[in-house]
């Protein structure tokens, strides 16, 4: 009988190049990339997050962007030399009964009258010095909070009291 022989059996990489099989065998190889696309061939994917969604669509806040919203009347800067009027409930406090400038707050008994001055200058905090035009002046300064002055805007000319004018005012 035949002896077996004792050849080798023969390897998957003896059908290889010998230069593709040494470098299989480098230690390095298993961690190598086979290929990798360059950065214009990547696909791109979609953010997940679990992070909660916003209450508010980018369409309703691109609609309020859009509308025009009516506009506020701008409120005159106050400064020295200024004109401006104070209305009669924020005056006749500032006067006592027995001055020279009661008369006048008397003669004129609605509230909704209003005394025309001039800003004399600033006061302690938000008060102002304010000089009205029709009191005495041994008593015309008085010194008030801003959010009872109106400061009038250049050119705007100053309507005076009438009695019809504030009815109209009282029913807005």
């Amino acid at each position: 009988m035949p002896s077996p022989s004792l050849a080798p059996a023969p390897t998957p990489a003896a059908n290889v190049d010998p230069s593709i099989a040494a470098t299989a065998a480098s230690p390095t190889a298993a961690s190598m990339a086979v290929s990798e696309p360059s950065p214009h061939e990547r696909g791109t994917t979609a953010t997940v997050t679990s992070a909660r969604k916003s209450k508010y669509s980018a369409s309703k806040s691109a609609k309020k962007a859009t509308e025009r919203q009516p506009s506020k009347q701008k409120k005159q800067t106050i400064a020295v030399g200024k004109r401006c009027y104070v209305e009669r409930k924020h005056v006749k406090y500032l006067y006592s009964p027995t001055s020279d400038g009661w008369p006048l707050l008397k003669l004129h008994s609605s509230d909704k009258f209003r005394f025309f001055g001039t800003i004399d200058g600033k006061g302690t905090g938000k008060t102002y010095r304010v000089k009205l035009d029709i009191m005495p002046t041994s008593n015309n300064t008085i010194t008030i909070n801003r959010a009872s002055i109106v400061v009038l805007a250049v050119g705007e000319e100053e309507l005076p009291y009438s009695e019809k004018q504030r009815a109209e005012d009282e029913a807005i």
